[in-house]
């Protein structure tokens, strides 16, 4: 983490969310992250909210959260829009 905490996005929720989030950013590729490598993205880019640094090994063995359909809302928002091919 060469990136100072005061440029990282703090995050108030649970690691479990956050988890889930990127790893949908990533999955439906509106993050391109050509190593897969989907723990290695959150410590370089998000904090704790008191300022404590993600850590890559924070992101084992998680599960799909309980409120991941409020994720998944915020995931349609910012989603990229399919192109629509005009008829002719």
């Amino acid at each position: 983490n060469n990136i100072h905490s005061n440029k990282k996005v703090v995050w108030k929720r649970t690691k479990t969310e956050l988890w889930y989030l990127i790893s949908q950013v990533v999955d439906n590729e509106i993050l391109v992250n050509t190593k897969k490598v989907k723990a290695e993205i959150m410590p370089k880019v998000f904090v704790y909210e008191d300022d404590k640094e993600f850590v890559k090994d924070d992101f084992k063995s998680l599960h799909k959260p309980a409120n991941a359909s409020d994720i998944d809302h915020l995931l349609d928002i910012i989603r990229p829009a399919k192109s629509s091919k005009k008829r002719s």
